[in-house]
């Protein structure tokens, strides 16, 4: 498989819109300047873990999925920080996010805060400015075209991109959220049967699914994902793409 849903921060474990928060300051490392102690990296191409996707339903909203616990050891894979431990989203923002974590390593960021003086806030009204606030880069960068946030920093304007195409697939009802934890014991394919948010508007447009999922094994935290067919292979692709589909 490989590795993949989106920096605790970054892409909200797929909820995956990009929600990424600007860092006060790096944390230095040894003697090495500039490194952050919390990032991590997320290895993305471990087939312990597979992953079959059956064609979406369109008229029930349903994809099939079966997730195979290849290990000895019963497997609980949670959510980055609160969110899903998996979803069904569409194979671009799959392939994209697995392409995400493999160029990136993950940071939890935290957010700035921000003093600002707003004549005629209310003090603790809905929206009171007065003592200060935080702000999240995910809310900037989301004002930002992707070209442009890419000349800004990279990671941005993949962020931007991810997040632009992913809002797109819940508006089309291309997203389905497993829950927060999931349970699969050793040696053992457990089915589900995930289903779809509804559409803004219209019929549920024909689309390949994908699955993101994170788990932890060993104290290692892995992202993995399968497609309906053959992943999408990106112009940005590192080469990490390759299909990890249970049977494959």
């Amino acid at each position: 498989m490989a590795r993949l849903w989106v920096r605790p921060s970054r892409l909200a474990a797929l909820g995956i819109a990009a929600a990424t928060a600007v860092a006060v300051a790096p944390i230095a490392s040894a003697q090495l300047p500039g490194v952050d102690n919390n990032t991590q990296v997320f290895p993305v191409d471990d087939e312990r873990i597979l992953i079959a996707v059956d064609e979406p339903d369109l008229e029930a909203g349903t994809v099939g999925v079966t997730v195979q616990n290849n290990t000895a050891q019963a497997l609980a894979c949670t959510g980055i920080d609160g969110g899903q431990a998996g979803a069904v989203t569409t194979a671009e923002v799959a392939a994209k996010s697995v392409d995400f974590y493999a160029r990136f390593p993950n940071s939890t960021l935290s957010p700035i805060d921000v003093e600002v003086d707003v004549p005629g806030a209310i003090a603790g009204s809905v929206g009171d400015l007065g003592d200060g606030f935080q702000i999240d880069l995910g809310s900037i960068t989301g004002m930002i075209p992707g070209s442009a946030a890419g000349l800004v920093n990279e990671e941005w304007g993949a962020l931007g991109e991810i997040s632009g195409d992913f809002t797109q697939s819940r508006l089309n009802g291309q997203y389905g959220a497993m829950g927060a934890s999931l349970s699969i014991p050793a040696l053992t394919a457990q089915p589900y049967t995930v289903e779809l948010g509804q559409t803004s508007r219209g019929e549920r447009p024909a689309f390949q699914a994908a699955v993101v999922l994170t788990c932890v094994l060993g104290g290692q935290r892995y992202i993995f994902h399968g497609y309906n067919g053959d992943a999408p292979v990106l112009e940005t692709s590192t080469g990490s793409l390759s299909g990890g589909s249970l049977g494959s």
